[in-house]
């Protein structure tokens, strides 16, 4: 309030506020023009209010006015990054450092943190009025890898007063750095089941092999390979990126009717890690061979009253071959008349018609 000590118009005011933070009405009455804000320098608002009389020339009187805020709970808590990166090893062991998060509350209200999400394996623990994340003690943490994003909220504790306690998020990223602590796998290492027919050209596929390796990068990149004894070749090749096996020669199966392969497969690891499958490879028969008698030439004295139906002799022959295609059949040359048989499973040779000299 302004007095003027001038009547009629001389004494007539008007009041003005050259500031955008309040307004003022004919009347003196001050009010706030927008929402203020506590968090301002000191929690003061000053400004000057200028009274101006509608005399000629006018006349005018100031004053100066100080405004000190009173808090409420408007203001979130926000988070030093919105983005905390930081990387552990693959075997980090019980209490180990993680990061350390940390929001100013522009309230001034107390923070404390939880961790909201990306903690499904509990892995991490975190001190709520700290904000320091550590692997958890017991029982021990196991971690896999790339990555775990965290989700941490930070809440005040709305002691500035206000409707509900406010809060924010931020994340957490956690990489992980691979150890090489998994061997490859050959999965179905039991159940490879392969066979080569014999006399094939080297290149013949034989079989795919796959190993799996649990770890990450290079680390559980995987190459193939055949152990040789005593740097003799097994007889087979492996394509070292698809594990791929085909034949390096051609094979007799009369000469050797399996193989014991040992494929290997490694890690790319600066110290690399080695799994074994060992894979028999059967040699099947092809009807490569023919039967052979066990004597060239038989000789046999028959008496001319030898019954008919006496077996005299075995003609045994036998096939190096397998299976149907060793299966032998007997037969004689045709005579007239038919003084003989033959038992054409057996090979025992038979008088079948009366002998005379």
């Amino acid at each position: 309030l302004a007095r003027d000590c001038d009547s009629g118009l001389n004494s007539e005011l008007s009041y003005f506020i050259p500031s955008g933070d309040f307004d003022i009405t004919s009347g003196g009455v001050v009010s706030p023009a927008r929402r203020l804000d506590y968090e301002r320098p000191n929690h003061i608002y000053e400004f000057v209010v200028v009274a101006v009389d509608a005399g000629t020339p006018p006349r005018t009187g100031t004053a100066s006015v100080r405004v000190r805020v009173a808090n409420t709970n408007d203001e979130v808590p926000v988070f030093s990054q919105s983005v905390y990166k930081t990387f552990l090893s693959e075997d980090a062991g019980p209490d180990t450092l993680v990061a350390i998060v940390h929001a100013n509350d522009p309230d001034g209200d107390t923070v404390s943190y939880a961790i909201t999400g990306g903690n499904e394996d509990s892995n991490f623990q975190l001190d709520n009025q700290k904000g320091i994340i550590k692997l958890r003690r017991s029982p021990p943490p196991r971690l896999r890898g790339p990555q775990y994003i965290l989700n941490i909220t930070a809440t005040d504790d709305n002691a500035s007063g206000g409707p509900y306690p406010l809060s924010s998020a931020a994340q957490v990223i956690v990489g992980i750095n691979d150890i090489n602590n998994n061997k490859p796998v050959f999965d179905e290492c039991q159940n490879y089941n392969a066979v080569v027919l014999e006399n094939q050209a080297p290149g013949t596929f034989v079989l795919r092999v796959e190993a799996h390796d649990a770890d990450m990068g290079v680390n559980g990149e995987v190459k193939y390979g055949i152990m040789h004894r005593d740097g003799v070749s097994s007889g087979f090749d492996i394509d070292s990126d698809t594990g791929v096996i085909t034949t390096a020669v051609s094979f007799d199966r009369e000469r050797q009717r399996e193989f014991t392969l040992s494929v290997t497969a490694t890690d790319q690891a600066e110290e690399p890690l080695i799994g074994i499958c060992q894979i028999t490879v059967l040699i099947l028969d092809q009807n490569d061979n023919d039967p052979k008698f066990e004597n060239s030439r038989y000789q046999y004295f028959l008496r001319e009253d030898t019954p008919v139906g006496t077996s005299f002799l075995r003609a045994a022959a036998h096939d190096d071959d397998q299976g149907s295609n060793a299966a032998i059949t007997y037969s004689l040359s045709n005579q007239k008349p038919t003084y003989l048989h033959i038992n054409p499973n057996t090979g025992w040779i038979y008088v079948n018609h009366p002998i005379s000299q």
